[in-house]
């Protein structure tokens, strides 16, 4: 698990941050779910499977968020590094999760989504293929922050969620 944590970082810093993203994201590759709905709006999760994948295993997995201060942003961020983790055997997640210029979120909303994606992952992971126990967050700017806040500061759950299943990563 920590060379898959090192591999994030080091993925994380490389990411294309201010280069023109698109919203809607697109993801070619990408299985594309929604994880919760908030405020009316789907908020999607874009799964790149292993390309080894066999159904009898359970795959490592990394959830990125992506950077935007916030305000702004777009899972696109991740394309390439997911796609990339795909090929070296490991699941790849990009959660969208409200912002402020397209749903004047607040901080503590784009909190709740992100531990709402994890936990909606943890929750699918049998199905899916994910090891529910080598789970790694990480992400970009803002989305660093989320990744981080996930594993490290308690409560900003959604209310609907089943809260005994944990929001928290095995490794950030």
């Amino acid at each position: 698990m920590r060379n898959a944590a090192i591999l994030c970082i080091l993925l994380c810093v490389t990411s294309p941050a201010f280069a023109q993203l698109s919203y809607p994201p697109e993801m070619p590759g990408a299985n594309v779910e929604a994880y919760h709905t908030s405020d009316d709006v789907d908020l999607n999760i874009y799964i790149f499977k292993p390309d080894n994948f066999s159904p009898r295993k359970r795959y490592p997995a990394a959830i990125f968020f992506f950077g935007g201060g916030w305000r702004r942003g777009s899972p696109e961020q991740f394309l390439e590094q997911s796609k990339y983790l795909a090929s070296r055997g490991m699941f790849a997640l990009v959660a969208d999760y409200r912002v402020a210029d397209r749903n004047g979120a607040k901080v503590t909303d784009c909190l709740s989504d992100a531990k709402a994606a994890i936990r909606w992952t943890r929750v699918n992971a049998k199905r899916l293929g994910i090891a529910a126990q080598r789970f790694v967050a990480c992400g970009g700017s803002a989305g660093g922050h989320l990744a981080a806040a996930t594993g490290l500061v308690p409560g900003f759950e959604h209310d609907d969620q089943e809260l005994d299943i944990s929001s928290v990563p095995n490794a950030l």
